[in-house]
């Protein structure tokens, strides 16, 4: 609660700087010039402290002025560059841009003075709270990242080569922080994050009592974090070495021998590897057979006697193929479901044409992928089912009526799961009914008379 009032009181100061640079602002254009609005704004501020020193009676400390540090007296230097800075910028980028600006600036500052205990400041190192506080400025605010990146390749006069790699790396990192943007994809990251880190944390703590040590999984957790922060470091290909340094430190540190450590980081590193090597192993040899068997059919092209000429080009027979089997005919449960969706629409379809419809849509059922071509078939021979249920007979018997108000039911009706069902049938059946010749003969207009004689009279 002693830091509640701090707190509060710099949160106050700083929502006043951000309305002061639209006041500013304004009194800049009343007064034509940012250097004396800057010079007005800060004769108020003395104004204004002069009147609260008089009444703290604190112009005893006058004297003691000249006792201090050269840079002590630099602050109001500093703000007069804020404000004049501010009083630029304001009326370009807006408020908002140009205080995320600012606090980027502060912050990167801060870290500074704080680090190196620059101003008579106690020296702080930078914790991990602190380092987060600045990644979370690279992931909300790329513009400003990418815009002082930018700025900062300019100043310092870097080529064109070197100045798109420093884009290119403040891009990245930017992009790599967007998920962190948008609350669903950050909860997710999150949730897979500490999956991942448990279910590691679990084979560090299981590999324990292999050498008789208890299974402690805050020992496991503080092995597990220190080899994956130490392998970060550039080492040798699979982290032979620094993988079993880290992690015999990190056991040893824990009051285990240095030999039981360093056995236990070559036996969780081998469990590590192991099945990742051999699951590439695996893999490189089913590609290679893969790319052996290719070479082998080129061998064979190479050495078959067979060659033809096909369009001009001469090709080498390796193999023939068998023609594409023909398409299988509409069934009779396909025309009588065809001619139930399309009786409501007219009756422009002869036979002929209803056959064809149904064998269109017929076709491209079964050209769906293999699980939803199983799982219409199953809704199909559900319906088929409970059709017979229902009326006793079998779909293809019933009448046109019968069949139109059963499928009625089926495709308007309130399941949700059976109007999907017919969803995809009634949509290509209504494709092959209308690109039908009769059906387009019959739905388009008929010539008006006058229009016929004026066009004959024409020709005349």
């Amino acid at each position: 609660m002693d830091r509640f009032g701090p707190v509060l009181l710099a949160i106050t100061g700083g929502g006043l700087i951000a309305a002061q640079a639209p006041i500013n602002a304004r009194l800049k254009l009343i007064v034509g010039s940012p250097l004396l609005a800057a010079g007005v704004s800060f004769a108020v501020g003395t104004l204004l402290l002069g009147i609260a020193v008089l009444l703290t009676n604190g112009q005893g400390g006058v004297i003691a002025l000249g006792g201090g540090p050269w840079w002590a007296y630099l602050g109001g230097l500093c703000g007069a560059v804020l404000v004049t800075a501010t009083l630029v910028a304001t009326p370009r980028l807006g408020v908002t841009s140009t205080f995320v600006a600012v606090i980027v600036g502060q912050v990167a500052v801060a870290a500074v003075i704080d680090r190196f205990g620059l101003f008579g400041v106690a020296a702080r190192g930078l914790t991990p709270t602190r380092v987060a506080a600045i990644g979370l400025l690279a992931v909300f605010l790329p513009s400003v990242v990418l815009s002082t990146a930018s700025q900062l390749s300019t100043m310092f006069g870097l080529q064109p080569k070197w100045r798109d790699r420093v884009l290119a790396l403040a891009s990245s990192i930017t992009s790599a922080g967007a998920v962190l943007r948008r609350p669903r994809d950050a909860v997710a990251v999150a949730a897979y994050s500490g999956a991942v880190w448990l279910f590691e944390s679990l084979m560090f703590a299981l590999l324990l009592p292999v050498f008789a040590l208890p299974l402690h999984l805050s020992s496991a957790v503080i092995a597990m974090s220190v080899t994956n922060l130490g392998i970060l470091v550039p080492s040798s290909p699979g982290f032979v070495g620094s993988f079993h340094y880290f992690c015999a430190q990190a056991l040893a540190s824990q009051g285990v021998s240095a030999g039981t450590a360093m056995g236990y980081a070559i036996l969780v590193h081998l469990t590590f590897y192991v099945p990742v090597t051999l699951w590439g192993a695996g893999a490189i040899l089913w590609y290679g057979i893969q790319v052996g068997a290719t070479a082998a059919m080129a061998r064979a092209a190479k050495s078959s006697p067979q060659a033809e000429t096909i369009d001009g080009v001469p090709v080498r027979v390796i193999a023939r193929l068998e023609p594409p089997r023909p398409p299988a005919p509409a069934s009779n449960f396909d025309i009588a479901l065809t001619e139930a969706l399309l009786t409501p629409h007219g009756n422009a379809l002869d036979r002929k044409a209803l056959v064809e419809v149904a064998t269109f849509m017929s076709q491209e059922m079964q050209a769906l992928p293999a699980r939803l071509n199983l799982m219409f078939e199953v809704g199909m021979a559900t319906f088929r089912f409970y059709v017979r249920l229902r009326t006793l007979r079998s779909f293809c018997a019933l009448d046109v009526e019968r069949r139109r108000a059963v499928v009625h039911s089926w495709a308007f009706g309130p399941i949700g799961l059976l109007r999907q069902l017919f969803r995809p049938v009634r949509s290509v059946a209504l494709l092959a009914y209308y690109e039908q010749v009769a059906v387009a003969r019959a739905l388009s207009p008929v010539p008006q008379a006058s229009t016929a004689l004026v066009l004959e009279g024409t020709r005349g």
